[in-house]
Formats: structure tokens, sequence, C-alpha cells
């Protein structure tokens, strides 16, 4: 299993192509490739078959390329195969260090020396339950990441925020973790695990916002909204509020069950409970933190120190299907 990677000079005029290389493994994230001071590194992970013991083999590389200026993209430097039998969920790449996230049963957070691109090296790793599947650098000495808590038995339902204390190269600490409490039974999903840009960290406020949906087994106990958090590397993270937005949906197609193409979307919830939430962006206004929301049904400002009240709201008119 390889992927082949293509160099392009991009700018004034056509784009030109430069060089091509080709590395073990695959890449699924952005995040897994980086462009540093001349030097590509992509971190990827392996997955093949010998057919002549019948076994799957699967495991992690990291790979330091540089353009040789004949048209190849040459690998100069290589980290051996690290992470057996489990595959990359997240990666980042910071300046001359790296940190990639592999997950099986035990979630290893491996940190990377990149300061030598023809040697680079693996000098750190930390094994804790759960798995991150996006990595935010906080500041220069702390990771931020999201993901799944997990046991010995595997993932747990919900999100887990987590800080990792990175100054110590060689040795990464978690010095917080948070998972939010929900007191009904359900699931609680956030799009922002996947999708950074769904992951709003702003950090004159040190606030962190992103979408939540958590699907009760009692309709009337639902959420479809963003829930919003102070990040702090000394005390950790403190829950400021959530903020709803499936009551725009049921405002504006359930005051009159009938009008809808189907009352049932109104009468057992369906997508009207679930707003899609999408988006967030902050804003510093006059020393004051504010928080615009963004669902497939409306937009919602609120101050950060009062985040579960909106100041005001839009509603966005939205067609009778369901989002997905």
């Amino acid at each position: 299993e390889q992927t082949a990677i293509y160099k392009f000079m991009i700018g004034a005029g056509a784009a030109e192509y430069r060089a091509m290389g080709v590395v073990d493994g695959s890449a699924w994230s952005s995040f897994q490739f980086s462009e540093f001071k001349d030097y590509l590194r992509v971190a990827t992970t392996r997955n093949e078959f010998d057919p002549a013991t019948d076994v799957w083999t699967q495991d992690n590389h990291l790979f330091v390329l540089a353009d040789n200026l004949a048209g190849t993209l040459d690998i100069v430097g290589a980290v051996d195969p690290y992470g057996v039998d489990e595959s990359i969920f997240s990666a980042r790449f910071l300046g001359d260090r790296g940190f990639v996230v592999t997950f099986r049963q035990i979630d290893p957070l491996f940190a990377f020396d990149l300061s030598d691109p023809n040697n680079p090296q693996l000098v750190g790793e930390l094994e804790i339950p759960g798995v991150s599947t996006y990595i935010h650098p906080l500041d220069d000495n702390h990771l931020l990441t999201i993901g799944f808590s997990g046991d010995m038995l595997g993932l747990n339902p919900g999100f887990q925020l987590q800080i990792f204390n990175v100054q110590d190269f060689a040795s990464p600490d978690q010095v917080h973790e948070f998972t939010p409490d929900f007191s009904a039974d359900g699931f609680a999903w956030t799009s922002a695990m996947y999708d950074h840009l769904a992951f709003n960290y702003f950090v004159a406020a040190k606030v962190l916002t992103i979408p939540v949906q958590y699907y009760a087994y009692s309709l009337d106990q639902h959420f479809s909204g963003f829930a919003a958090f102070s990040v702090d590397v000394e005390a950790g993270f403190t829950e400021l509020g959530r903020l709803e937005h499936s009551d725009l949906a049921r405002d504006m197609y359930c005051t009159d069950p009938l009008a809808a193409t189907d009352g049932s979307v109104c009468e057992y919830g369906l997508y009207l409970e679930a707003a899609n939430p999408l988006r967030s962006v902050s804003a510093l206004v006059d020393d004051q933190t504010y928080i615009y929301t963004f669902s497939n049904v409306g937009i919602k400002a609120s101050n950060a120190n009062d985040f579960g009240t909106a100041l005001s709201d839009l509603p966005l008119d939205y067609p009778y299907f369901y989002w997905w």
C-alpha cells in the first residue's frame, strides 16, 4: 500500500508540475501532511496482506521528503514503523515537532523531534485509554484534543476533551480531561471530532465552542445546539453553558403541525429536534466575548459569560426535508 504525492508550484499564472514522490501507506487527513522549511513531512498508516503467510500487517510511518530539483521528492528521513496493529486517528505538525495519535484499544500519543529532517526521531509516547480524533495547539507547551474516552473494553459513547503537556517532549503528559455530563440516557455527538472547522477555540478568551447533538431516549430531553467551555492549562475545563437551536426549528415549522409535510416530524421530533448545528464564530467587542452560532435553522448571538441565553437570534427558513 503506497501513496503518490505530486508537487506543484502555484501562484502567478498556471500551476506548474515540479516533482513526484512515493511513500508507504495511506493518509486520510490533511493534518497528516506538513510542509516546513522546504521539507514535506507525512504520517501514514500501512495495511498490507502477505499471501504467503495469510497475514495482514498494519503499522504506521513518518516520512520526510525533499525536492531533489530533478523531478523527484526523495525520502530523506523516516521513522521506523510505530503503533503496530493500530491506525492513525489524528496528527498535528507544529514547526519542528510532530504529534500522532494511533488507536486500536489504547490511545498512544507519539511525539516526534523533526528538527533534523534527515534524522527524525520518535522521542516520547503516552498510552491512555480512549482516542483523540483532533489535535489543536493550545500554546507552545500544551495540546488541546477532542475524541472519545475509553477503557480496555473499548470506546465510551459521547466525547471527551483533554489537555496534554508536551513541554517535556520525551514524556508527554495528560494534565486534564473532561467529559460533559448529560443527565438523560442517550448518546452525545459533536461533528468537531472529525471536522476541524466545527472546532472553534478562541484564543483571546480561552473559550472553546463546539456543536453538540444529544440523542436522548426521551424526546423532551433531546439537545441540538452548541456547548462552550473555558479552557485553562492550570484549572482545566469549565462548561460555560449550552445553547439550544432546535427551538428555532420548532417555532418555524411546528406552530401548526398540520402545515408540515409530515406531522410526525413535529409530533415525534425527528429532524426538527436536530437542527444540525454546524459552525460558531467568536469575537471580542468592547472587552466582551461574543459567540455567534450557526445551524441549518438560524443564527444566535450570546455573551460567553452567559452562553446558554441568546441575546438575539435570526431564524433562517429551511426546506421541508431531512438535512442528511
